[in-house]
């Protein structure tokens, strides 16, 4: 049987990361290639980081710097799950 890993990213209290370990997966965060020595993943799992966005924020949108979904679509394409 092949293994099932999962990458969580912005998943706040990791309700997903919970979801995804009862369904049999292992979670293995952003320590992926050191943890398994793969270069591919089975799930990515995430939230929209939504601080930039936020009501409780400044609502800086795409110049806050922690709008970061750049960043979860580059890892996307380099896990390639």
């Amino acid at each position: 049987m092949q293994d099932l890993t999962h990458v969580s990213l912005f998943t706040g209290i990791g309700g997903l990361d919970l979801a995804a370990e009862a369904a049999g997966f292992t979670t293995v965060a952003q320590e992926f290639y050191a943890r398994t020595n793969e270069r591919s993943v089975t799930l990515i799992s995430g939230g929209f980081p939504c601080q930039p966005f936020s009501f409780a924020g400044r609502r800086r949108g795409f110049e806050d710097d922690r709008y970061l979904w750049p960043e979860m679509l580059r890892v996307i394409k380099e896990l390639s799950p």
